[in-house]
């Protein structure tokens, strides 16, 4: 006999999270450094600049600070500089310098470096893309002046995920506008160039379960920068669409619009990178690779155990009411990475804690803690093989039952939950209209209500950016099926792409190399 139990805790839904990096080295008059250089120009100091900001858009300037992390002395010379972006920030709204702020991040960059490095933080790191890319483009203008830079020198961009997106906008309005940015190479690194996917089942899920925590992750997702990559979005325009009204604006109307679609100045080299792939296309998610997911305390309560076994010369006995804690994991993933292809988009599984310790994870402390709560008795000597398999079979039934009981009362909303995702987990394969929603939402939030759920904290969300589609960091715009590297690079109007392997968005452990083949390559001397 089981008893159940649901106090009241919080629902939580994994925060949306938005990570990658982007190297950009873009061109615009520059010639690969040669040429004469001044023997001697203003010095590139160790300082943070603060006075910095961009145009107004839609009343306020984008702002943020800049860290300047000089390297070897370049007098004489074409000066080497490299201009690092970041990327999606939420939790930054206010962002100043903060103490040993300056040499935590020139430390990062090495020492002896043959190239000056600027590495840009802004205010707010979730703000309009219009707003940081203002930003980006101010930093770009003041480095031209105050180092007094010319076509003989060596300019590398370089962003992290959004980033990416903010120095395509900032080089392409300074094409727009004439104004030369002597970039040579700009190399875009796992950028949503097309826009980030966030399962939209899971955005419905958190915005019907808002007052349980679901609230705490849709603050990310409305953030303007969120509103603006996502191509689901819960707030979703007409019933015709996926997207946002703000998504349009920046990927339909400007930067394929009235900004001409993709930076084109002389002299420029774009260098695409799809990073944490495993060969081309999305492979089905490892363990520990999911992006979001929601925790469900689905049961608190006990199990009894009672067993009795003897022969000639000994005898077991327990009788204990084991407490139990039984808590369904939701895990989502992002559709069709690369093109149309049919992945996971969801899975659930129960998760059984007893007496504190997890049945997968925890079996021997398990073990011990229902051992030593055995009692044995008979002539000592002759019981220690009876013992073990006594021991053994209590343990075995006190995990079974409590995974049963677990199963059982999270079987009425694990197939609805995933039927949620079947039904709309790409927005598109919805009841009615794109813009609709599938009924097994709203069946799955009623399933739960009805169970009188109760939840745990410690929602992850993974950390291989995989909202963000090879597709998409590639700029490719209608790709069909597996695409091997050839058609990759045949596809994308990067002058150059690679396909990382690696699950992670730092060059340091890159398996292509493209930071040494590309940036390392540009600043040679």
């Amino acid at each position: 006999m089981t008893t159940a139990s649901n106090p009241t805790r919080i629902f939580t839904v994994g925060t949306l999270a938005f990570a990658a990096l982007l190297t950009a080295c873009g061109g615009g008059g520059g010639d690969g450094g040669t040429g004469p250089a001044p023997v001697t120009r203003a010095s590139v100091d160790k300082e943070t600049i603060q006075s910095i900001q961009g145009d107004a858009v839609d009343g306020a300037p984008g702002r943020g600070y800049v860290h300047v992390c000089p390297g070897l002395n370049d007098d004489g010379r074409p000066r080497n500089l490299l201009i690092v972006v970041r990327g999606f920030a939420p939790q930054d709204t206010d962002r100043e310098p903060a103490a040993g702020e300056l040499d935590s991040t020139c430390d990062a960059q090495g020492n002896g470096n043959d190239h000056h490095t600027l590495v840009v933080r802004y205010r707010n790191g979730a703000d309009l893309i219009q707003r940081n890319a203002g930003f980006v483009r101010a930093v770009i203008e003041w480095a031209i002046d105050r180092y007094e830079l010319t076509a003989a020198d060596r300019i590398a961009l370089q962003g992290i995920s959004m980033g990416g997106v903010v120095t395509r906008y900032a080089l392409q309005s300074m094409e727009a506008a004439g104004r030369p940015h002597l970039v040579d190479l700009w190399l875009s690194v796992d950028a949503p160039q097309r826009g980030a996917y966030i399962p939209i089942g899971m955005q419905f899920l958190a915005d019907l379960y808002k007052d349980r925590g679901g609230a705490q992750a849709l603050a990310v997702a409305d953030t303007p920068a969120a509103r603006q990559m996502l191509t689901h979005h819960y707030r979703q325009g007409a019933s015709t669409q996926t997207w946002t009204a703000d998504h349009k604006r920046l990927y339909v109307d400007e930067l394929n619009g009235t900004l001409g679609g993709f930076p084109k100045a002389a002299g420029l080299r774009r260098v695409g990178i799809s990073s944490g792939r495993l060969g081309e296309a999305l492979q089905d998610p490892k363990p520990g690779q999911r992006y979001v997911a929601g925790r469900l305390q689905v049961f608190s309560g006990s199990v009894p155990v009672s067993y009795r076994q003897e022969n000639a010369f000994c005898s077991a006995s327990v009788s204990l009411n084991l407490p139990i804690v039984s808590t369904l994991v939701l895990e989502a993933f992002p559709l069709g990475l690369q093109a149309n292809q049919k992945s996971l988009v969801a899975r659930s599984n129960v998760e059984t804690k007893v007496a504190g310790y997890d049945v997968d994870t925890q079996v021997s402390d398990l073990t011990s803690y229902i051992n030593a709560r055995v009692s044995i008795t008979g002539l000592l000597g002759l019981c220690e093989t009876f013992a073990a398999t006594a021991k053994a079979a209590i343990v075995k039934q006190a995990v079974d039952a409590a995974v049963a009981a677990g199963e059982k009362e999270a079987a009425p909303y694990t197939a609805t939950y995933e039927k949620s995702f079947e039904a709309y987990g790409d927005g598109i394969q919805s009841e009615g209209a794109p813009g609709g929603r599938s009924n097994y939402i709203d069946q799955l939030r009623d399933a739960l209500t009805q169970a009188g759920f109760s939840s745990e904290a410690g929602v992850t969300g993974g950390g291989t950016h995989m909202f963000v589609s090879v597709a998409s960091a590639l700029n490719i715009a209608t790709p069909t099926g597996r695409m091997d590297a050839t058609a990759l690079q045949a596809s994308s109007p990067f002058d150059q792409v690679y396909v990382e392997s690696a699950s992670n968005l730092d060059h340091l452990s890159s398996t292509s190399g493209y930071f040494a083949k590309e940036v390392d390559e540009l600043f040679k001397r």
